[in-house]
């Protein structure tokens, strides 16, 4: 019986036993249970307050790198602003010095163009001067033209009076002088005594020829010559040289002779000369 006790009190107690582990491995497992569940909450409040903690860093970075892009742009803006204003002052004083440099342009352009117009205005009245001289020298030449003309017309005019009165007055010599040779103009012979036949040749190559008596004088050969010669001049289609020189002839004293022998004596007679038959003599100017 004992044993059976012993028996069953170990029984039972090992059933306690094994009731108590129970007990203990369940409270075990459900204070793991609750452990984890614990633990779970705290990580899922921490993994919240994780969050609200990183979301509230995002949102002080996101704010804080607004805060700092807010910044870099007011940056940038004031940079560009100041930039813009520096252009600006540039710009201003590029326009100032443009205007400056436009302006000192516009300055030396009205300089050069008034120097310019001044010149012309010189040049205009050198060249009024130039051209009221040249009037004044033109008039003055053409006034000394015309005195100059005046006084050759007065002087040809006066010439050609001397001209008219010195022909005039050579005309009535030679016709004096004609004249007076014809009155010196021995008669051509009619008989063959005592008779010579003379060819005379004139320097303008005319050939006379007539009969003289022996006794007639040189004087008489030199009339009939100067008779001769002023027929000639009534030939008005001999030439002017030929016309001058037997004027010559007939109103100066002329010689008489033989070819390449010297002068005949005028007063002599032919005989006394040694003329006799047919001669040939020449008449020259006296030189």
């Amino acid at each position: 019986g004992a044993g059976a006790r012993d028996l069953g009190l170990e029984s039972a107690t090992a059933e306690s036993l094994k009731a108590a582990k129970r007990h203990e491995a369940d409270s075990y497992q459900r204070t793991l249970a609750a452990s984890k569940a614990e633990r779970k909450r705290i990580e899922e409040r921490q993994d919240r307050q994780l969050k609200a903690a990183m979301s509230s860093s995002l949102v002080q970075a996101e704010q804080r790198a607004q805060r700092r892009l807010q910044d870099d742009e007011e940056a940038a803006r004031q940079a560009s602003l100041a930039e813009f204003e520096e252009i600006e002052r540039q710009l201003q004083a590029e326009d100032r010095a443009k205007a400056q440099a436009e302006s000192q342009a516009a300055a030396a352009l009205r300089q050069q163009q008034e120097l310019e117009y001044q010149r012309s205005l010189e040049e205009d009245r050198r060249k009024e001067e130039e051209r009221l001289q040249a009037e004044q020298l033109k008039a003055e030449e053409e006034r000394k033209a015309r005195e100059e003309a005046q006084r050759l017309q007065a002087e040809a005019e006066e010439a050609q009076r001397a001209a008219q009165a010195e022909a005039q007055q050579s005309e009535r010599r030679l016709a004096e002088l004609l004249a007076k040779a014809e009155a010196a103009l021995p008669p051509e012979p009619t008989d063959s005594k005592d008779v010579c036949v003379l060819m005379i040749q004139v320097p303008s190559g005319e050939r006379l020829k007539r009969k003289f008596s022996v006794q007639d004088t040189v004087a008489g050969v030199q009339a009939y010559a100067r008779v001769e010669i002023g027929k000639l001049l009534s030939d008005v289609e001999a030439e002017a040289e030929n016309q001058t020189l037997w004027k010559n002839l007939v109103l100066n004293d002329f010689l008489i002779k033989r070819p390449f022998e010297g002068e005949l004596e005028a007063t002599k007679t032919l005989k006394d000369a040694g003329i006799s038959g047919m001669e040939k003599l020449v008449v020259e100017e006296r030189l």
